[in-house]
């Protein structure tokens, strides 16, 4: 890699003018000015992609908490039922009357499938 080259260093192809005769200051003034702006340019680009992701992760986040809520009541829901199962397996009766409704499920998924 060459020191001298400012190719390759930033990507250009204009080298550096090294002989103090030729350094002209308005030259170097305007190449550090198209250099700010091409800077300020990716900046502004920058800001402006941290700002897209702030905002993905703010949707992300609220859709996270609704989502967490939604499975809170689903459990909730899913507890109501387990008690309401776990006192009708408390009687024979309550056994006896899962197995009938069991098989008769499985029946008509069996017809179902088979047909």
């Amino acid at each position: 890699m060459s020191f001298g080259k400012r190719g390759s260093l930033f990507g250009d192809d204009a080298a550096i003018k090294t002989d103090p005769n030729d350094f002209d200051p308005e030259t170097a003034e305007r190449d550090n000015e198209r250099e700010i702006d091409k800077l300020a340019e990716r900046a502004s680009m920058l800001k402006r992609i941290t700002m897209d992701i702030h905002d993905e992760a703010e949707r992300h986040n609220s859709f996270l908490d609704q989502m967490q809520g939604t499975m809170e009541n689903a459990r909730n829901l899913l507890a109501g039922t387990m008690d309401k199962f776990a006192k009708v397996f408390e009687t024979k009766a309550g056994k006896n009357m899962v197995y009938l409704i069991s098989g008769i499920v499985v029946f008509v998924m069996f017809i179902y499938f088979a047909l």
